[in-house]
């Protein structure tokens, strides 16, 4: 429109979805809390497009059967509450994983790790796992690892 080009770009607000050159898809979010977030890391995003850095472990929302929205940032910043910035929904990206195991392989299951903000390979639990984020490459601990993301959602049975 004529007011983006006039102030310099297209005005952003919560929730909206940008995809770049290559197909990949990032939504706008809203920081909720003042926090140091990682090129990597994965948020959780909730119904007004709020996000904070995961926290370690599975997550407890309330109810059954829910499945909570994540995306994974794509650089790293120190955020300040209602600041906006991008996570990753879709498309080949990097997420970064925790705890040394053997089972960070390509393809194999991934859950909340035992750092904020990072995944883990691992047998599902009964409570929670991630969808939607597959490691495309083997990875070891604290690290930027390869994967390709898919509209993430951590499954809570």
């Amino acid at each position: 429109t004529e007011t983006e080009r006039n102030s310099g770009g297209m005005a952003m607000k919560p929730g909206m979805i940008v995809t770049d050159h290559n197909g990949s898809q990032f939504m706008c979010c809203k920081v909720l809390a003042t926090q140091n977030v990682v090129n990597g890391n994965v948020i959780w995003v909730d119904a007004n497009y709020g996000a904070t850095i995961i926290a370690s472990g599975p997550p407890t929302p309330s109810g059954t059967g829910m499945a909570v929205a994540i995306g994974v940032a794509v650089n790293s910043i120190t955020a300040s509450t209602s600041q906006f910035f991008f996570a990753q929904i879709f498309g080949p990206g990097n997420v970064r994983v925790t705890d040394t195991t053997a089972s960070n392989l390509p393809g194999h299951i991934l859950v909340v790790g035992s750092t904020p903000g990072e995944l883990k390979g691992a047998a599902p639990t009964a409570s929670a796992y991630v969808a939607g984020i597959v490691l495309t490459a083997t990875a070891s601990t604290a690290t930027l690892s390869a994967c390709f993301i898919n509209f993430p959602k951590i499954g809570l049975s």
